[in-house]
């Protein structure tokens, strides 16, 4: 396995995304610029230290949620790769709003797939991250296999960060489970995939990987294959805004954007668009204008930023990792199915939305 990723723009390897945003003679200069290095340290401009920052993590959301509110400043889910439920459940707030989905409706769209493929009735077992998001992943997976017919084990912890998983990967149950769902991210995501792989468990059950992202894609190398996951975006959408999108970002960088650099884009688009229309930067009206706004412009498909959570609803990529002969830079997965946005998720008074209180505008 690869301990490190290749420098790449929109990887968390000396990222750098750099936007400017311009309306006919008129500009709306919005710029973004973050840097993160692997360990996800971010750095603003003047490359200060901000945080250990794990952007899929409610935890490093949450403080940022705390920052936002009390400076009255519209927050659209950090780079956008926050995923736990709580984010827009119970610690959900008026400034914050989250374009990427969660832990409930990646498993809400893996559940079909993975049971037609595999088959009903099987049992499975899982490890977690032992932090909030692993937490609600893991939660969410046992909830949504478990009415789709299939059975637990068990659900075992894991410490954020462990570099070494032998000791877990030993208790899995070969002669019991059809189904091993490794509910770890970024590089603790590549090391439990390696190390299962390299301990032949894909001889005995299937492996799930809830979450992916190109670095942990990258670093885990040839141990994704055939392995079913979801994906916040993939350059091999079809459609008008993802093909303008990858062309004008290939234009760039000579290099194919991943899912985290379209999320950066879509979000910041999505901010100034909302300036434009409320005609002020003043943040109420500004988050007046997201709440339940329609649009079908960054290639997900027609999306809602809903007004009661503030949560997209929007399509799931369901994907399955290539062969290490078959990747190239910036391609590790096929698109298995590209899950319709009425196939999943929940009302504003049921699942994470129902703990979610946003608070005063002002």
């Amino acid at each position: 396995m690869r301990e490190t990723v290749d420098d790449d723009t929109e990887s968390f390897t000396d990222a750098r995304a750099e936007l400017q945003i311009h309306r006919n003679s008129d500009p709306v200069n919005l710029r973004l610029r973050l840097r993160y290095d692997y360990a996800g340290t971010r750095q603003t401009d003047s490359g200060a230290d901000t945080s250990d920052f794990d952007p899929a993590d409610r935890t490093t959301v949450s403080t940022e949620a705390d920052f936002v509110v009390n400076d009255r400043v519209v927050f659209i889910g950090g780079i956008g790769l926050t995923h736990a439920d709580d984010t827009n459940g119970s610690d959900c707030v008026r400034y914050s709003f989250r374009e990427v989905f969660n832990t409930t409706m990646s498993a809400q769209a893996l559940a079909p797939v993975v049971t037609d493929e595999y088959g009903d009735d099987l049992s499975f077992y899982q490890l977690y991250a032992d932090y909030n998001w692993g937490q609600s992943q893991q939660e969410s997976m046992n909830t949504y296999f478990t009415e789709a017919g299939w059975s637990q084990i068990d659900s075992v912890a894991t410490p954020l960060g462990t570099s070494d998983f032998s000791s877990f990967l030993s208790q899995v149950p070969r002669d019991e489970a059809d189904v091993l769902f490794l509910n770890h991210y970024g590089l603790d995501g590549a090391n439990s995939l390696s190390q299962a792989i390299d301990r032949g468990l894909n001889e005995d059950v299937e492996i799930v990987m809830p979450l992916y992202n190109r670095p942990m894609a990258q670093a885990a190398s040839g141990a994704i294959d055939g392995v079913f996951g979801t994906a916040a975006w993939d350059s091999q959408i079809d459609n008008e805004p993802s093909n303008q999108f990858t062309q004008a970002f290939q234009d760039e960088y000579d290099r194919i954007p991943s899912g985290v650099a379209q999320l950066a884009y879509a979000q910041t688009l999505q901010y100034a668009a909302a300036v434009e229309r409320a005609g002020t930067f003043y943040p109420p009206e500004v988050i007046r204008q997201l709440e339940d706004y329609e649009y079908d412009n960054i290639g997900m498909g027609p999306e809602t930023m809903r007004a009661c959570d503030h949560q997209a609803h929007r399509a799931v990529p369901v994907v399955r990792g290539l062969p290490e002969d078959e990747q190239e830079q910036g391609q590790f997965f096929e698109i298995v199915e590209l899950t319709p946005r009425d196939e999943i998720g929940y009302g504003c008074d049921e699942g994470p939305a129902a703990e979610c209180d946003l608070g005063p505008y002002e």
